[in-house]
Parts: structure tokens; sequence; C-alpha cells
């Protein structure tokens, strides 16, 4: 059903660490890269951001068990076609594959485009999303995967007037915001900045991996609890032509999180390559950012492919690697993550 203050609350969260990791490191928090680079060459930026993440899962399986994501796996019904079932083992390898081989291809995901490209309003990210919403819905509303709502008594997009969910975990979720934005926006940047002065070049190592850890956290604890992990809740956002399916909550984050992001990092943010050589991040020497707006065929074509992948299983890179913080053995986010990496490995290898 539709959560929208624990879909605001969940923005928030990765608006203030997504902003201020770019103001402080000067780059973007793109899960499909990250997740490569974790597994074949291991660096600062993607160690702490990794970890930080399997620290929000710890921590909310600690304080809001009731809202940890369940990565089940389910048996197909007799008769059925395994690979379009949401939740079984074929559906996880084929999703895991399509959204590897098509972020490669399209150059990032949900973080990347999404989240960092249109608060950039980089029109080679506008061209992203409108490919991968658009292969995303339609995947949906064909396989009709979507989940009816409280046994389909109720539409998706209708939601609980008691917030028993927000009432059970109200405890943590707003001191938790509260933490988020002191740490992210006054903590972070003074320790930086005097970090810098210093001059310290292992200090500043230190002070990179810790900027990385905690916006990982703040980041991975705002998918956890505005429902980018629950894939029934992702199939709900992409029914957007079945009503009844259809579960608006995920808007909440392009409009808390993209709108704020939006102002902030225009003013502060190099708008092109020209005020690289003005604006500069609190402890790197230079933002690295990306600006061009080529948008060629394999870039048009891997989107499309991504949107496929996230619409069979509503996994997309973030609440993959989630999934796989929180598998214990072989199990589901386990198969889409190694499927994840050996089709972005291969598309990586033949597209050079």
């Amino acid at each position: 059903m539709f959560t929208p203050v624990e879909s605001l609350i969940g923005a928030l969260l990765i608006q203030c660490s997504v902003t201020s990791y770019m103001l402080i490191q000067g780059q973007v928090i793109g899960f499909s890269s990250i997740i490569y680079t974790m597994a074949f060459a291991p660096s600062i930026h993607s160690t702490s951001i990794v970890f930080g993440i399997y620290l929000s899962t710890q921590f909310i399986a600690r304080y809001m068990m009731h809202i940890l994501p369940v990565f089940a796996l389910f048996t197909a019904p007799d008769g059925s076609n395994p690979w379009l079932i949401s939740g079984t083992m074929e559906n996880y390898v084929l999703s895991g594959g399509l959204v590897g081989f098509g972020t490669c291809l399209g150059c990032g995901c949900t973080s990347g485009h999404f989240i960092a490209g249109l608060s950039r309003l980089r029109w080679r990210s506008v061209v992203a999303v409108g490919c991968f919403m658009f292969s995303g819905v339609a995947i949906v509303s064909v396989l009709d995967n979507g989940i009816t709502c409280v046994g389909g008594k109720l539409p998706c997009y209708a939601y609980d007037p008691g917030f028993h969910v927000l009432k059970h975990n109200q405890h943590v979720m707003f001191p938790l915001l509260g933490v988020a934005f002191v740490h992210s926006y006054l903590w972070l940047p003074v320790v930086s900045r005097l970090v810098k002065r210093m001059g310290n070049p292992w200090l500043i190592k230190v002070q990179q991996f810790y900027v990385g850890m905690s916006s990982g956290f703040f980041f991975g604890s705002g998918l956890i609890v505005s429902g980018m992990t629950v894939y029934y809740k992702v199939l709900g956002f992409l029914s957007m032509l079945r009503l009844e399916k259809f579960d608006p909550s995920l808007m909440i984050i392009a409009v808390f999180v993209i709108i704020p992001n939006y102002f902030i990092w225009k003013k502060f943010i190099p708008q092109s390559k020209l005020e690289c050589s003005v604006k500069k991040p609190i402890l790197a020497e230079s933002y690295q950012l990306n600006f061009s707006n080529r948008t060629p065929f394999k870039f048009i074509i891997g989107n499309l492919i991504f949107g496929l992948g996230w619409g069979l299983a509503g996994i997309c890179p973030g609440p993959g690697l989630i999934g796989a913080c929180l598998s214990s053995k072989i199990d589901s986010m386990v198969y889409w993550i190694f499927s994840y990496l050996g089709c972005y490995t291969i598309a990586k290898k033949i597209f050079k």
C-alpha cells in the first residue's frame, strides 16, 4: 500500500547522503559501477559505501526488523514459465543478468541516472530514465506481475489511515532522520575541512572512508525505509497501467530527493567543465563528473534492457546490494548478484 510518510523519511535520508557525499568527495553514488568495482578493483569509494550499506542492513535488522526486506525464493506454479515468475531462482538469474548487462551499456541505473542525473538536469539521464521506465512499465504490464494489496480489497494507491507501520517504527525513524541531517550537513563538512587543512594524507584517506561509510549507511537506510528494497512496492510503482495495483510511494523519492538536490547542486556543484576549475569538493582535488550528453544507440538499448530486468523482479543495483548483504547462504540475492556481475563483466569486455 501507499506509504507516504515512510517514503518521505527514506527519501530525505537518501537526499542528505548523496548531497553530502557529492559536496565532500565530489562523486556520484552510482551502485551499478560500485558493485562491479567492489568485486574486481576495490577502492576507498566503493569499499566504504558498500561497508556503509552493510551497516545499514544490520541497523535496520536490529532496530526496525519489521520493515526489513525479505528476498525469499518461490516455486513457480505447475505449467508456468519460472523465468517470468517474480521470486523464483530463474527469475532472479534472468533479472540480475539483464540489469547487469543493461546498466553497463546504459552507463548507470536508478541511483546514477534517476537520482544524480536528474538532479543535474542532464539530458543524457532524462533519456536513460525515459527508456528504463518505459521498458519497466511495459514488462510489468505484459506479465501483470504486480501484487494486489490487502488481498485485492483495496487499491494499492490507498494508504493506511492509522499509519500502523510508522507508529511501530517512529521512535527510530525520526531520530535517525535528525541524526542524518546534523551529521551530513554540519558534522561531516566541518570535520572534513579540518582534516583537509591539516594536510595529512593518511588522515584524509581515513576521513574519505568515513564519509563514504556514513553516506552508504544513510543511503542504505533510506532505500529500506522508503520501500525501494521491497520488490512488490517497486512492481507496484511500475504498474502504472493497472491502476488497482499502482503504488505511488516511490514517486516521493523523485520529489524529495531530486528537487532539493537541484537547488543545492546548482549552487555548489560545477554545471560545466569550466566551473570545475572554480568549484571544488571539500576533500577531493576536483569533482569527478561526466558532462557528456551523448546518447548513442547502445546507451538507449542498454537502458531499455535494464528496465526489462528491473520490471522482472523489482530489483535494481542498490536494493540488490542490500539483498546480498542480508544473505547468509546461497539464496535468492546471491543468484541475482552473481548473475549481475557476470553479465556486467561480459558487457564491459564486449563494448570496452
